[in-house]
């Protein structure tokens, strides 16, 4: 029993360690590539974004260019 304790607690912290790991890994290819936010606030939208609801009633419409 106490061989089974041992074996369960370190596939869980093996398991934790590849988890965490991994989150890093991934974090560090993403974030370079990601816009900054003050890119992000001034983006000027080419096409207009609609919102809708789900009557199909046009909410709102961000953008410049009316097609």
């Amino acid at each position: 029993m106490i061989k089974l304790i041992k074996l369960l607690s370190a596939l869980f912290v093996a398991g934790s360690m590849v988890l965490i790991a991994g989150a890093f890994y991934i974090y560090a290819v993403l974030v370079p590539g990601l816009p900054s936010i003050e890119h992000l606030e001034d983006a000027q939208l080419q096409v207009p974004l609609r919102v809708y609801d789900r009557n199909e009633i046009l909410l709102a419409e961000y953008g410049e260019h009316r097609r």
